[in-house]
């Protein structure tokens, strides 16, 4: 196995893995990394962040993206736009 097949295999085994996970177990996930991100010094001093908005397979950006408008920090987000 070459190393794009095993890079697409690997994908595909975390796709599903991530799948797996409930809702409630997600959830409890996203606040744990939300509360950790929101005590870590750096983010703490950071005047600007930059940020993306997640997908429903990745970790829920929307709270701390507006943890961060409610500190009154600016936030970066990437635009994407269609060719």
């Amino acid at each position: 196995m070459d190393n794009r097949e095993a890079k697409k295999t690997l994908r595909c085994t975390m796709r599903e893995r991530i799948r797996a996970i409930s809702q409630e177990d997600k959830f409890l996930m996203d606040m744990r990394l939300h509360q950790n991100l929101a005590a870590h010094p750096w983010l703490i001093q950071a005047d600007t962040i930059l940020g993306f908005c997640s997908t429903k397979e990745e970790p829920d950006t929307r709270w701390l993206i507006g943890w961060a408008f409610a500190q009154g920090k600016q936030v970066a987000l990437p635009v994407c736009l269609a060719d």
